[in-house]
């Protein structure tokens, strides 16, 4: 029977004990196992299966994690494509949740490099809007109603999982130092003057340019990854048809286009965005008046031009790593990959 056992489609008439050993000897070449059942003589099959279905409300029922309302096998179709947008939306949140902590790390020592700590605004938004809107909208994508040939990657160290976040990682930093640089090299720019900081201050430490170009550049780059790893590839359905996630991600972006390009106000004041001149004659921040103090000369507030051009970078950002998602993680490149590799699970003889 061993030899026999992936050549075989067909068992009939089998005892209920015939029918978990089928089952637990399938387990044990490493194949994922299915049973649907309708009757008592199914519950011990039914039970040693990795997911076990119910075709009526009887005993069955009883002992499966499922039961079919239609009491029809093609539950069995339905169940494949729940749990495959499922286990898809899963990995979406894990890379989503990973994807947070890799830019904080970023985001913090840029902090520390610069000596600039973000307003209280700013980490509001970032851990109170963006966590909990996004983390939650993006758990209402629907599956796709066609099942398809392929299933989805089981593991969350694989090949498709790690490509997608290490890609969108390495293209954020690029964009977040080429955005560093950019700063840099504009005129009316003065480095903030770590020196004469105090930490138990922190509330002075982000009148800066630099606080307001890694806010901005960042938190675009964060909330736009759980929009691209919301696309449904071919087990979810097309991320447009998650309507809270589009609403969500939307506002926040245009939301934020706003606040980075409008004059100064009490409004951008919030975010202490450096449309504001933080360095102005007579400073009311401590440290830009110290820096003056020994000889440092005002500066202009972040000009508009430069603030147009920093919003035109962020745009090119999102379009890049929508581009590794959509071509290279989950697109043509992915499935070259994907043919030439192939899962080593053992599979049946055709």
């Amino acid at each position: 029977m061993e030899k026999l056992l992936l050549f075989t489609r067909i068992y009939a008439r089998f005892k209920p004990a015939d029918k978990v050993e089928v089952v637990e000897m399938h387990r044990a070449h490493g194949l994922i196992v299915g049973m649907c059942g309708d009757g008592g003589n199914d519950c011990g099959a039914l039970r040693a299966a990795h997911a076990g279905i119910a075709l009526s409300e009887a005993e069955a029922s009883v002992v499966s994690p499922f039961t079919s309302k239609t009491k029809s096998v093609l539950s069995v179709v339905d169940l494949l494509r729940e749990g495959r947008g499922a286990l898809h939306t899963s990995f979406a949140c894990y890379k989503f949740l990973i994807m947070y902590g890799l830019m904080f790390s970023i985001l913090k020592l840029c902090c520390y490099w610069y000596g600039i700590i973000l307003c209280q605004m700013d980490y509001l938004f970032i851990d109170g809007v963006a966590v909990l809107s996004l983390g939650y909208a993006m758990t209402l994508s629907y599956p796709e109603q066609q099942l398809g040939k392929t299933r989805p990657t089981s593991s969350l160290i694989g090949g498709l999982n790690v490509g997608s976040v290490v890609g969108v990682w390495v293209i954020n930093l690029m964009f977040t130092i080429g955005a560093l640089i950019f700063m840099r090299k504009e005129e009316g720019y003065v480095q903030w003057p770590a020196r004469f900081s105090h930490g138990a201050a922190w509330w002075t430490l982000g009148d800066n340019w630099e606080s307001t170009v890694l806010f901005f550049t960042m938190y675009m780059q964060y909330i736009t990854s759980a929009f691209i790893f919301s696309f449904g590839s071919s087990f979810r359905k097309n991320v447009f048809f998650n309507y809270f996630l589009m609403v969500a991600y939307w506002g926040l972006v245009i939301f934020v286009s706003v606040l980075l390009l409008l004059p100064h106000s009490q409004f951008t004041e919030l975010w202490h965005v450096s449309s504001e001149q933080f360095n102005s004659p007579n400073p009311d921040n401590s440290v830009w008046s110290m820096y003056q103090e020994t000889g440092g000369q005002p500066s202009p507030p972040m000009p508009f031009s430069f603030r147009f051009r920093l919003w035109w970078l962020i745009l090119g950002n999102i379009c890049a790593i929508v581009i590794w998602q959509k071509v290279i993680a989950e697109g043509p490149v992915a499935r070259y990959v994907a043919k030439k590799r192939p899962s080593l699970r053992p599979k049946f003889h055709l």
